[in-house]
């Protein structure tokens, strides 16, 4: 009667877990937005900024360096974020740089700017 009980209570778990990863997987594919049609470029309204990667940098000063700011109207394709990373791999700090997107909201894009900063000579 217990192995009875314990083999029950088992498979109600089983029962539990799968529902949820099937709700987890749900949420997460509803989030999924359609993909940016590049053969087309859009305008949108830059939201927001966010600087990854700079550890001994001010996050505003490179984001003034790019020459991106909210609220300025920019085209997705376009030449502003080519001149952005370009304005920024000129300053000769970087190893890597990228601007992606983090999410867009109807007309108005939210950027990531993720650079990777040479390494610094701290002691000799």
């Amino acid at each position: 009667m217990a192995k009875q009980l314990n083999n029950y209570n088992i498979k109600i778990v089983k029962k539990i877990l799968l529902l949820i990863l099937s709700i987890i997987s749900l949420s997460i594919e509803a989030q999924n937005e359609a993909p940016l049609d590049y053969s087309q470029p859009k305008n949108y309204e830059i939201g927001g900024i966010i600087l990854d990667g700079a550890k001994n940098l001010n996050d505003n000063a490179l984001i003034s360096i790019s020459g991106l700011s909210v609220g300025e109207s920019i085209e997705i394709p376009g030449s502003k974020i080519t001149s952005a990373i370009k304005n920024l791999w000129k300053q000769g700090l970087f190893s890597d740089v990228d601007i992606s997107i983090e999410k867009i909201i109807e007309n108005t894009i939210f950027l990531k700017i993720k650079v990777v900063e040479y390494p610094r000579l701290s002691k000799f």
